[in-house]
């Protein structure tokens, strides 16, 4: 069944609608139109048949006001109907902090991570909305969100601007081994790994500094959750090139949903290696989409993307160039690692690793030649996660859509 839970404060007379702590009160008091059940206030959810003879529809309100869409672990409820539109233009948005975020709207299954909400009728993004927070985004409306031509919704991660909204996920995997450092030439960070995986980083130079290794792949998501960052490469004089940070998480949930613009969750590139011989940062791999709604309307050339960035180059006497981040304007291109530093003997070869785009991996960032006293390259990052309830007409996926129903 759908309950929306409901909280009680520790005072019996004074009642806090939240939904993740849902206890009744010390003589099983509850507010008006919920019951006291096994320890928790619960009220009937608006598409529970089972217990609403009208069946009501996602986005219809119940007697208690309250609406909910979405389903299982995905159902997002407001407490009360929404009842104005939310119009963005070009705008930043933090999750942390936003005003639009509707605090009395929450996922009902507390395996969820605590997201900002932004409830209304109608959501229309109609220029470039960049996304940044602790929280990962979600955008309710009751009936549509609609992504127009040339607009984007950015909850991507990139290498000079900031980090997309609920990156990197507290739940990624182990990288493998960690970079060497060496003098003579750091390792190459690997490149994050999420639902594909990132590619190792470049062995250093004239020590043969260890190379990083990949984390494994993740299981399947099943909540809402940002892309993983890539690893830092190994330190020479200075230290090694910052990793790329994973791609954010963005859920969208409505009556109707039309992406003729873009939505991207990409990660961003690494950075090269520092001057003398360090070992370049690895790519940070894409992020999470997640889309249900009723039906998805013109949505042909619209755009999804939640790509790899590339590795850095690893440095000779001179920096190595940062990967390029994961794109969502040509989303089947593969991210571009960075061009390896010259001197040191090194010649400027010690590529980065392509990021995760359309079906191809991301690939191992370039050794630093043993011959001279250079830095491994940093590998690409593998893909993020795209998934609705239904098939996407005439959009452009990538990596590729996944629909449970």
């Amino acid at each position: 069944m759908r309950w929306l839970a409901v909280a009680l404060a520790l005072a019996p007379a004074c009642f806090n609608p939240k939904f993740d702590n849902p206890t009744c009160g010390p003589n099983g008091e509850c507010p008006p139109n919920s019951t006291c059940v096994a320890g928790a206030c619960v009220v009937e959810g608006p598409d529970d048949a089972s217990v609403d003879p009208d069946g009501d529809p996602d986005g219809a309100a119940d007697s208690n006001g309250v609406t909910c869409q979405g389903t299982g672990v995905w159902e997002v409820c407001a407490a009360t109907m929404p009842s104005t539109p939310v119009a963005l233009a070009t705008t930043s948005l933090n999750t942390t902090t936003a005003t639009l975020c509707d605090p009395a709207a929450d996922f009902t299954s507390s395996t969820q991570p605590d997201v900002c909400v932004i409830t209304a009728t109608n959501i229309t993004i109609t220029g470039i909305v960049t996304v940044q927070g602790a929280r990962p985004l979600v955008l309710f409306a009751t009936g549509a969100i609609t992504i127009g031509s040339g607009a984007v919704l950015d909850v991507g991660s990139h290498r000079l601007t900031g980090v997309g909204p609920g990156a990197p996920s507290a739940g990624c995997n182990a990288f493998a081994v960690t970079p060497g450092a060496s003098a003579n030439g750091g390792g190459g960070g690997a490149g994050g790994s999420f639902m594909s995986i990132g590619g190792n980083g470049g062995v250093g130079g004239k020590d043969l500094a260890a190379a990083g290794v990949a984390a494994p792949v993740s299981q399947m998501p099943a909540t809402l959750r940002g892309g993983c960052n890539g690893q830092t490469g190994g330190a020479a004089l200075l230290a090694g090139g910052a990793a790329g940070p994973g791609g954010g998480a963005v859920f969208l949930v409505a009556s109707t949903i039309s992406v003729t613009g873009s939505i991207n969750a990409s990660g961003a590139g690494g950075l090269g290696g520092s001057q003398d011989a360090g070992g370049a940062g690895g790519g940070g791999s894409g992020g999470m989409i997640v889309l249900h709604a009723t039906s998805f309307a013109g949505s042909g050339g619209g755009k999804l993307a939640a790509n790899g960035g590339g590795g850095g180059g690893g440095a000779g006497s001179t920096m190595g160039q940062p990967g390029s981040d994961g794109s969502v304007t040509t989303l089947t291109v593969p991210a571009a690692g960075g061009n390896g530093g010259a001197g040191n003997g090194c010649s400027g070869t010690a590529t980065g690793g392509a990021g995760f785009a359309a079906t191809v991996p991301a690939t191992k960032g370039t050794d630093g030649p043993a011959s001279g006293e250079c830095g491994g390259a940093g590998g690409g990052a593998g893909a993020g996660y795209i998934r609705a309830n239904a098939a996407i007409t005439g959009a452009t996926v990538s990596p590729g859509l996944t629909i449970v129903p």
